[in-house]
């Protein structure tokens, strides 16, 4: 699931292919609209919830208020059914969205003139730490040859908009057991923020530890 952006996003997926999904633009209103979706979705798919195998939810950068419901959400759900839960960044999601074999940049827009960013090689696998920078400093990340992804709201010519969705953050969560990464109880989902209000980590530290 992803409340990150202004997306709220659910899918129920079988590895990394969709079996049932939802994306609604909210802009806000996701913590309350997020519990009907979960629902929906799990009937769709005729899936009932002691056959999850995992949870995964984006973590941030993104909305306060909808990252905290995604993760309240996926915390209650995981230790509900007991099953493992899974962390990823919005910024991983966004790379796993695009199944395109060239390196990528994923950029999101922040507040006051900044972006969040962060390069993947081919294949997905991050070759810079998740970092917060002001836009006009974004030129100096891109890696040549990047395709860059973005959410759409700033514009940069050339740029692949791209839509986070529950389908994303299931093949970025399977991405980072691939590498060896555990999943984890789901007490261990924090949110993680790059921003100074309420934020736990700063500008250049990694977005997502080990879930």
């Amino acid at each position: 699931m992803d409340t990150a952006t202004a997306r709220c996003s659910v899918a129920a997926c079988d590895g990394r292919s969709p079996v049932a999904s939802l994306s609604e633009r909210l802009g806000t209103g996701h913590a309350e609209r997020l519990v009907p979706m979960l629902a929906e979705v799990m009937a769709g798919a005729s899936w009932s919830f002691d056959e999850v195998e995992l949870v995964a939810v984006t973590l941030g950068p993104g909305s306060f208020t909808g990252i905290r419901a995604g993760v309240a959400a996926a915390r209650a759900l995981a230790l509900a059914t007991g099953r493992p839960a899974m962390g990823v960044s919005t910024l991983e999601a966004m790379s796993a969205a695009v199944e395109d074999r060239r390196s990528r940049t994923c950029v999101l827009r922040g507040r006051q003139g900044t972006v969040y960013a962060q390069r993947f090689a081919v294949g997905g696998l991050p070759v810079t730490q998740a970092a917060i920078m002001p836009e006009n400093e974004l030129a100096g990340l891109v890696g040549a040859g990047d395709v860059v992804l973005t959410d759409g709201a700033l514009g940069l010519e050339g740029a692949i908009e791209v839509s986070i969705d529950g389908t994303a953050v299931a093949r970025a969560a399977l991405a980072r057991i691939g590498r060896g990464e555990r999943p984890a109880d789901g007490t261990a989902l924090r949110p993680l923020y790059m921003r100074d209000s309420g934020a736990r980590i700063g500008a250049g530290r990694p977005l997502v530890g080990a879930a």
